[in-house]
């Protein structure tokens, strides 16, 4: 199975950073993570970070929400069976 990378924000700052092309991006409003996708060119887009961790769509995921809820995402993460990559 290939590895799809999700990222878990839809800020500017992670467009610059995020470590390669993703294959979905989440984020906390269905509107910001579709505009997000639609810039980037990103396939799919979740409305909800639990909606992705659900999805069979990713493998790992990139943590870039603020950092006061970066160990969170991560452990949920993890705990849904994504490998994690946090910024």
């Amino acid at each position: 199975r290939r590895a799809a990378i999700v990222v878990f924000s839809s800020s500017s700052v992670t467009a610059a950073v995020a470590p390669s092309v993703p294959a979905a991006v989440a984020s906390r409003s269905l509107d910001k993570a579709q505009a997000f996708a639609d810039e980037f060119d990103i396939p799919h887009a979740f409305g909800s970070y639990d909606e992705m961790l659900n999805s069979e769509v990713c493998a790992a995921i990139y943590v870039a929400t603020p950092h006061i809820s970066h160990a969170q995402w991560a452990i949920r993460a993890l705990e849904a069976g994504k490998h994690v990559f946090i910024e």
